[in-house]
């Protein structure tokens, strides 16, 4: 009897709250042919929900989260649904070549050198634009890829860090990726100028005489963003010179093994 009222009392309380079946975006159904999402579980409804206080009541109300869904497949695969904002570390503005806004960064997580810069060099720099000259940084102008929360929670909850491959998907267009950078915890859904591209949404609005963009939109792709991200899949020595093509290839291949591992679990 006192184990039954516990249990209702949490379930009231929202902690051990299990969400609706998930039902992604019709607009997605062709891209998502072979994902059975009845096969993956939620990761943690109570760390999403959060996200949806911040998106009512926080510092996010002006660029929702709309982070719809966070699952798990049984091969390990974890997916989201979120909007998706615009990230430019790595890019000629970014890195004060132009003018770089306010929020913007020269630097990624990812480093194509592991070793380059290091902190005390990135910091004693006073013109970044010499880490866009040397490509020390994944540049978001030129190549797809996301963001996910810094700090340790979300990486212990999913196994995802910088350097692992995904799949983001917009209505019927499928791009892989590699997660390149770490962004604020209370935030989701953040990717490269160059990924918004490949998702048919291009935010430049000028370019200078070399091609280099020196105005953007800065504003999101405010939902239905799907992100499906393969913990541990990073690619060793990846070469900023052969990284678009060695992301795609194994980053496609990777959600296609997703696809035959639900199915083999049907």
């Amino acid at each position: 009897m006192l184990r039954s009222f516990v249990l209702v009392c949490l379930l009231i309380s929202g902690a051990l709250a299990v969400p609706a079946q998930y039902k992604p975006p019709a607009g997605s159904a062709k891209a998502l042919s072979g994902i059975d999402f009845s096969k993956a579980v939620a990761i943690d409804e109570a760390y999403r929900k959060t996200f949806e206080d911040c998106d009512r009541n926080g510092k996010c109300k002006t660029d929702p989260n709309n982070f719809r869904a966070f699952l798990k497949f049984q091969d390990g695969t974890v997916f989201y649904e979120s909007k998706m904002s615009l990230d430019l570390d790595g890019s000629w503005k970014a890195c004060g070549c132009g003018i770089a806004g306010k929020s913007d960064q020269c630097r990624t997580t990812h480093l194509w050198d592991p070793k380059y810069p290091s902190d005390e060099e990135y910091f004693a720099e006073k013109d970044r634009c010499r880490f866009y000259r040397e490509q020390a940084f994944v540049d978001a102008e030129n190549f797809p890829y996301m963001v996910i929360p810094s700090g340790s929670k979300f990486g212990g909850m999913t196994g995802l860090a910088a350097g692992d491959l995904g799949v983001v998907i917009y209505g019927d267009r499928v791009v892989p990726v590699f997660v390149a950078d770490t962004g604020p915890t209370a935030r989701i859904g953040e990717g490269s100028a160059a990924l918004m591209r490949g998702l048919g949404v291009d935010r430049c609005l000028e370019r200078n005489t070399d091609g280099h963009c020196t105005k953007y939109n800065n504003s999101s792709i405010e939902e239905k963003v799907l992100f499906f991200v393969f913990p541990k899949s990073k690619i060793k020595g990846l070469q900023r010179e052969t990284a678009l093509k060695t992301v795609s290839e194994k980053a496609l291949k990777r959600f296609d093994d997703l696809i035959r591992s639900v199915k083999k679990n049907q």
